[in-house]
């Protein structure tokens, strides 16, 4: 990449409030788990309405793991959370 594109990218994620890769897993790491809770869930009845794993949810939520985009996205639409709250600060 360019050194011109390379630079103007980084601009534009310092106007968009740009957050680390790192930042947004943590943050879904914490939603999900939320979820659960406020839901009165087990890890293993989250993981089967995700349709995945119960120690892959529990690996998620203590941070061992990140889930791949795929996998996040079907997480996210299996329990109907907003995807833009990923991105809120």
């Amino acid at each position: 990449m360019c050194a011109y594109r390379q630079s103007t990218i980084v601009t534009i994620c310092h106007k968009v409030n740009f957050m680390s890769s790192d930042d947004i897993y943590i943050k879904f790491a914490f939603m999900i788990k939320d979820y659960r809770k406020k839901h009165n869930l087990s890890q293993e009845q989250l993981a089967e309405i995700c349709n995945v794993d119960r120690t892959y949810i529990g690996r998620i939520e203590n941070l061992k793991r990140k889930p791949k985009l795929g996998t996040a996205y079907i997480i996210i639409k299996a329990l109907n959370l907003d995807v833009n709250l990923l991105f809120e600060s």
